[in-house]
């Protein structure tokens, strides 16, 4: 892990991360009531699996302080820990918590590692390719590889890639993974094991918990 201020992380990582994770993180309060009811309404029609509906910020309060629990009621904590972090943090001081936190795979924790890891240069260099390569794993790195990509991972980046701007037309929907939802489940469980075990060695982890004060994982 290799922490890094945000005037060392390039836009295309940040436009990158956010096409991929929370494209309204910069208009929404911690919580996003557009993506909460989208999630429900996948909920509703699938009946087998909790969909996350979760802000870039609900993330960094799930990796911070709650297990990797699905349940109606970590998702509460977590949108309301999600609100006092926006409350103690501003939009871009998260931004760059996220960053240096964030998992892309092969013991690489934040993006100056990840950067170093997998490009062999400064995060600072990243091209939009780079940042798109990097966020298309987020949903789970143990899993998807930047360095080995399948057709899913090609299809994600190229979709991250025309949703920063660049590209001749409109991307199409976001592609989905060609997984059993069984499976998919238990991929976001064993991510989420791990993600929430390695973020209490975090410097993130400590500054959230210096500022808002909490000191317990939920």
């Amino acid at each position: 892990r290799s922490p890094v201020p945000l005037d060392q992380i390039p836009k295309t990582v940040r436009n990158a991360v956010l096409a991929m994770e929370d494209a309204r993180f910069y208009d929404h309060p911690g919580i996003d009531a557009v993506g909460i009811a989208r999630a429900l309404w996948v909920d509703r029609i699938s009946n087998d699996r909790l969909e996350c509906g979760s802000t870039l910020t609900q993330q960094l309060a799930k990796q911070v302080f709650l297990t990797p629990e699905k349940s109606w009621r970590r998702k509460i904590n977590e949108a309301l820990l999600a609100i006092d972090i926006e409350k103690n943090f501003t939009k871009d001081q998260i931004f760059e918590l996220y960053a240096n936190q964030m998992y892309l795979g092969h013991g690489a924790y934040g993006v100056e590692a990840a950067s170093q890891a997998y490009f062999h240069h400064s995060a600072a260099k990243l091209s939009p390719t780079e940042a798109a390569h990097l966020a298309s794993v987020l949903p789970s790195p143990r899993h998807w590889s930047v360095t080995h990509p399948g057709s899913y991972v090609q299809r994600r980046v190229g979709w991250i890639v025309g949703q920063m701007g660049y590209g001749s037309h409109q991307p199409d929907a976001e592609p989905e993974p060609d997984i059993p939802d069984d499976l998919l489940q238990q991929i976001d469980a064993d991510d989420g094991v791990a993600a929430s075990a390695e973020s209490a060695l975090s410097p993130a982890a400590a500054a959230v918990h210096d500022e808002t004060g909490a000191s317990q994982t939920l």
